[in-house]
């Protein structure tokens, strides 16, 4: 969706925060007053999102002169982000990137470039239509959401050795303050975290990341406590695997600590195959996206670890009998 962007609902939740009416925003922004409510998402051109999020910039500057601050960090705490859940259930920082680039491809006019060296990772924002000049809060935001979900994720105060947009802010105190270092001057945004840093292992996520999933699709306390089968071992590693882009039976096996051959042998005698086990948890999980998100189905196959969503939509049909878009339809 080269140019596009998903508007979201949360950002009705944001603009409020900000005391923003969200209507009194988009048509600002000349976008329909209805935009945010609509049953389907909704995909922009990348200039009417820009000129959405510009609305911000230009009317809660005064009030709010670290914006970017406020952004980045309601959108680390959002429960329906999928950005925030791929990153928290990848293995550190480096794969939360790797997932998080994968997903704004479907969702925003944004490419994150990660380039990996001996002592550091960067990550910097490039604007998939050249021609439009994303607005600094936006970009801003996105390094302050990834510095957000590192010390979230690790339970420390990761600290980057650089963050860089091409206007730094006039006002650096809040900045510096949240962040351990002022915004510098580059030539793109960027923020830059030491190797070590990006390589901290991630803590298994919290209550808060499953708060939106009915109670079946969340890991089992019992579980958690090593106790229950291996087939229940097996689904609530595959909750945790799946928005990280794991699917397989290695996956799930070095999540658990045990060999395939023992997993698969103590799955064969509960009655349970793997790859049965896989389709089902996919299955509950797509239904719960369907009927309780206005996710696209792109990002409902991202989200469960599909190659691409025709694979997703083949694998439903085999699943129910019907089509993705007709179970969205029936929920209404």
């Amino acid at each position: 969706m080269a140019g596009e962007a998903v508007a979201r609902s949360g950002w009705q939740t944001l603009f409020s925060r900000l005391g923003i009416n969200p209507s009194d925003a988009l048509r600002r922004a000349r976008l329909p007053v209805a935009l945010f409510s609509a049953d389907e998402p909704t995909v922009l051109p990348g200039a009417d999102y820009f000129r959405l999020w510009r609305v911000l910039d230009e009317h809660v500057a005064a009030t709010f002169p670290a914006l970017a601050l406020q952004i980045g960090t309601t959108a680390s705490e959002d429960p329906c982000s999928p950005a925030r859940l791929v990153g928290r259930c990848s293995a550190d920082l480096n794969a939360a990137l790797g997932r998080i680039a994968q997903y704004r491809r479907l969702v925003a006019p944004i490419a994150l470039r990660v380039l990996h060296e001996a002592d550091t990772t960067t990550v910097s924002l490039e604007w998939v239509d050249a021609s439009c000049e994303a607005p600094e809060s936006l970009c801003t935001a996105e390094l302050v959401f990834i510095v957000e979900l590192a010390r979230a994720a690790t339970g420390l105060r990761i600290e980057p050795l650089q963050v860089g947009t091409p206007r730094p802010p006039a006002r650096q105190a809040e900045y510096k303050a949240y962040l351990g270092t002022p915004i510098s001057t580059s030539a793109a945004h960027c923020v830059v975290f030491s190797a070590g840093d990006a390589a901290r292992p991630f803590r298994p996520p919290g209550e808060s990341i499953w708060s939106p999933f009915e109670p079946a699709l969340r890991p089992r306390p019992a579980v958690l406590a090593g106790r229950g089968s291996m087939g229940e071992h097996v689904r609530d590693a595959l909750l945790r695997l799946l928005p990280a882009g794991e699917s397989s039976v290695q996956a799930v096996a070095r999540a658990l600590e045990t060999s395939v051959r023992t997993l698969q042998r103590r799955l064969q005698e509960e009655g349970h195959a793997f790859q049965k086990v896989l389709s089902e948890v996919r299955e509950s999980l797509a239904r719960h996206y369907l009927t309780r998100t206005r996710l696209q189905g792109a990002e409902i196959a991202f989200l469960l670890a599909f190659e691409d969503p025709n694979s997703f939509v083949r694998a439903f049909h085999g699943w129910t009998g019907t089509t993705p878009q007709r179970i969205r339809a029936a929920a209404r």
